[in-house]
Parts: C-alpha cells; sequence; structure tokens
C-alpha cells in the first residue's frame, strides 16, 4: 500500500508538472456579418497570465513561447495581463518584464501588438513602469482606450479597460455610432466584467483571463478552485455567450500559488475572423 500511494503521488506531481509545461494551442473561428470583407481571414492571437519567473515560466519557457506564437502567423498580438510572478525579487521585476516583452516584440504581427494591465501588474512594479515597458518594446497598452485597426479602407475597433480591482474601467472609447458599426473587440483582464456591460456600448469579443482556469482543476468546469473565481460569478475558463457578447475566459500561460496545474493547461489562442 505505501509503495502505491508512493507511486500514485509520483504521477500526480508529474501529471501537475506536466500540466504546466504543456501549451495547448485554442483555435477558434469568430464569425460575425460585423467582420468586414478585408478581415475576413486575419488571425488573433491572444495570450494571458504569463506570470514570467525564475522557475516554470523561466526564459527558455518564454523562448518556446514565442516561437509558438510565430509559427501561428497572427496579424494582431494581443495580451491580457499580469506578465511578472507575484515572487520574483523586487529588482529583478524590471528585468523580466523587459525580457519577456523583447521576445514577444520580435514576433511578427502585422497589424499591431496591444495589452492590458492585470491586478498583479499594479502591485508588482506599478502601472506606470510596466506600461513604459510595453512601450519601449512596440506594444501598445489599451487601458481604457481604443484604437482603429484598418485594412484597406475598412476598420475594426480595439479597445482595452483598466484592470477592475485598480482603475475604474471606462468603454467609452468603444462607444461607435450605430450606423456606421463595425466589429468591436475587447480587452480586460477581468471577465466579470462581462455582467456589467453598458447595453449602448456593443462588445461582439470579449478577451479576458486572470482565472488561470481555476489552475488545479479536477472538478466540473463549473466548480472553481478558489474563492475569487466564485466571486466572478463562475466565469473561469472557456468560451461563453452572454448576451450579445462572446467572451473568452482564457486557462493562462504561468501560475500563482500553488505554482502547478492539473486538468488544467496553459493556453494560447488563435481566433481567426469571419465574415458570415
Amino acid at each position: 500500500m505505501i509503495v502505491l500511494n508512493a507511486l500514485l503521488a509520483t504521477g500526480l506531481v508529474f501529471q501537475t508538472l506536466l500540466e504546466t509545461a504543456i501549451i495547448e494551442i485554442d483555435k477558434k473561428d469568430f464569425i460575425s456579418p460585423l467582420v468586414p470583407s478585408n478581415f475576413d481571414g486575419t488571425r488573433l492571437v491572444f495570450i494571458s497570465d504569463t506570470h514570467m519567473s525564475p522557475f516554470l515560466t523561466n526564459k527558455k519557457f518564454f523562448e518556446r513561447l514565442a516561437k509558438k506564437i510565430s509559427f501561428l502567423q497572427p496579424d494582431l498580438l494581443l495580451l491580457g495581463g499580469d506578465y511578472i510572478q507575484s515572487e520574483v525579487l523586487p529588482r529583478k521585476k524590471a528585468d523580466y518584464l523587459t525580457e519577456q516583452m523583447r521576445l514577444l516584440s520580435n514576433i511578427r504581427a502585422p497589424l499591431g501588438k496591444y495589452a492590458v494591465l492585470g491586478n498583479h501588474d499594479h502591485k508588482s512594479l506599478g502601472a506606470s513602469q510596466t506600461r513604459t515597458i510595453l512601450k519601449m518594446h512596440q506594444i501598445k497598452c489599451l487601458d481604457n482606450h481604443a484604437v482603429w485597426i484598418w485594412k484597406g479602407l475598412q476598420r475594426i475597433r480595439l479597445g482595452g479597460v483598466g484592470d477592475t480591482w485598480n482603475e475604474k474601467p471606462d468603454l467609452t472609447p468603444m462607444k461607435q455610432k450605430p450606423d456606421h458599426r463595425t466589429l468591436a473587440i475587447l480587452l480586460s483582464h477581468q471577465p466579470q466584467l462581462v455582467d456589467s456591460l453598458p447595453a449602448h456600448i456593443k462588445i461582439d469579443l470579449m478577451l479576458t483571463g486572470h482565472t488561470h482556469g481555476g489552475q488545479i482543476f479536477p472538478l466540473p468546469k463549473h466548480l472553481p478552485f478558489n474563492i475569487g473565481d466564485l466571486i466572478a460569478k463562475r466565469r473561469v475558463r472557456g468560451w461563453q455567450q452572454v448576451n450579445q457578447t462572446t467572451l473568452l475566459i482564457s486557462q493562462g500561460i504561468g501560475t500563482e500559488m500553488p505554482y502547478l496545474r492539473f486538468f488544467n493547461q496553459p493556453q494560447i489562442h488563435l481566433i481567426t475572423l469571419r465574415r458570415s
């Protein structure tokens, strides 16, 4: 019995380490009549909660991650916040973020690279320094801002909101005239914002993270691991339809305490826009 228990424990440890290291590519077509014809086939890559650290999500891990993303040939690269592990030494945090953004900035994405901040970015380096490092690497921070993404004479709206634990989200930049409306994509670190979207601002696709999909997840999909996910109205992971908005809650890339995953792999999301 002792030997059996030891083998079982070893197997579980191996499984959790394996889950943390093997990155899943989640592929989805987003189909809508609001996708302009010039954007039909446009490839979005979204990652969130990278939590770079000296441990499992270290430089070698990120070199491999960057190669995987490059192989997907994104037109747009989108980042969902929480870039550094909390336990990284304070004097090392800027170095870790700089190295991570250097690797991501080398990925070719013809339509641009955009990001929002997460709750850990506010409490580790702070919002101002994090945004400065993003800007140094030509990654535009969209906290409470929006931009037009153009292909020829056609465009889509891409925006983001500040982390809802640290800033008041402002969706005003996402407002469009009803008779000139096009596809609207929103980046938000926190998924629960979907439940309070104002009716007069239309969001078609909302990309989020924060929950790590529960991280250690031997339970059914809607029974989250920690109380924070319960507060988030059980918006834990995967694709959901919430009124008119298609919501993605990424399982993320990195981990927080405990630094393991179970039935819950890190994810890169490849979203292809399709005109219906």
